[in-house]
C-alpha cells in the first residue's frame, strides 16, 4: 500500500527461497528485524525505499493484483482465526479464486489452512446440494405414494364401515318385515273373527312397524 507495514515471522512465507531472501534483506539493512517478545517481526528500514527504489516500486506495480489478493486473503485468514475458525468465516467458491492469483510461496501456513478449510467447505456444500437434489424428489414421491396409500386405506375402511352398517340395517329390516307380516296376519284373523277392537289395535302396531 506504499507504506511500511510490520509483519510477524508467522505472517511471512516459509519457503526456502523466501527465507533466504528475508535473511539477505536483513543483512543488507533494507529490512529491520525486531524481537517483540512473541517472536521476530520485520519491516522496511525506511519509507524512502518504497519511493526511491525503482526496482521495488516496479515490482509493487507489476504485482498490484497479486498484492491485493494477498491482502484480502491475509485479512480473511486473520479474521477466521480470530473468530475461532468458524465455518461462517470461510470463503465462498468465488472468493477462493483469489488464491489462484498467488504462488505457493506467497501463502503462509495459516492462510494455506484457511484456503484448505474453505475448499473443503465448498466441496461439502456441493455434495450436500447434489444429495438434496436427489433426496427431495425421492421424498416427494414417497410422500405422495404414502398419501395415496393412506387415502386408499381410509376409503377401504369407510366402505367396510358402510357395508357393516348396511348389513346390520338390512338384517333389522328383515326382522321388522317378518314381524309386520306376522302382525298383519293376526290383524286379518281378528277382523275375520269379528274382533274389530283387537284387530284395530293390532293394525296400529302394523302401521308403526311399517
Amino acid at each position: 500500500e506504499g507504506t511500511r507495514a510490520r509483519r510477524s515471522d508467522d505472517e511471512l512465507p516459509r519457503t526456502p527461497a523466501a527465507r533466504q531472501a528475508l535473511e539477505v534483506l536483513v543483512k543488507a539493512r533494507l529490512l529491520v528485524a525486531r524481537d517483540t517478545g512473541e517472536g521476530a517481526s520485520y519491516e522496511v528500514a525506511h519509507e524512502a525505499l518504497l519511493k526511491g527504489w525503482d526496482s521495488l516500486r516496479k515490482w509493487l506495480e507489476d504485482h498490484a493484483e497479486r498484492r491485493a489478493a494477498k491482502q484480502r486473503l491475509e485479512t480473511a485468514a486473520a479474521e477466521w482465526a480470530r473468530l475461532g475458525k468458524t465455518r461462517e468465516a470461510l470463503w465462498s467458491k468465488l472468493q477462493i479464486t483469489d488464491a489462484d492469483l498467488l504462488e505457493e510461496g506467497d501463502i503462509t501456513p495459516r492462510e494455506a489452512e484457511f484456503i484448505g478449510a474453505s475448499r473443503r467447505k465448498h466441496w461439502r456444500d456441493r455434495q450436500l446440494r447434489r444429495a438434496l437434489a436427489i433426496l427431495i424428489p425421492s421424498l416427494l414421491v414417497a410422500m405422495y405414494g404414502g398419501y395415496r396409500i393412506k387415502l386408499s386405506r381410509d376409503l377401504s375402511h369407510r366402505v367396510e364401515s358402510h357395508m357393516r352398517d348396511g348389513r346390520q340395517l338390512f338384517a333389522q329390516a328383515q326382522r321388522l318385515d317378518a314381524e309386520v307380516t306376522e302382525q298383519r296376519q293376526k290383524a286379518f284373523t281378528a277382523f275375520d273373527n269379528q274382533k274389530k277392537e283387537e284387530g284395530e289395535k293390532i293394525w296400529v302396531r302394523v302401521l308403526e312397524l311399517s
